[in-house]
């Protein structure tokens, strides 16, 4: 639970939303933490912010 709310507060995200990345990420093969993981990564506010 606090790992979840850290990933909520790092990424900037709603209950909503982390609810849907993480169907997207249970529904892809492989392991469901590292993909959630990649998927966050990738969206454009976090890729701006990091650059």
């Amino acid at each position: 639970l606090r790992e979840k709310q850290k990933v909520k507060q790092i990424y900037g995200l709603l209950e909503r939303q982390f609810r849907g990345y993480f169907r997207k990420a249970s529904k892809k093969k492989g392991i469901t933490g590292e993909i959630l993981l990649q998927m966050l990564e990738r969206r454009l506010d976090n890729v701006v912010y990091k650059a």
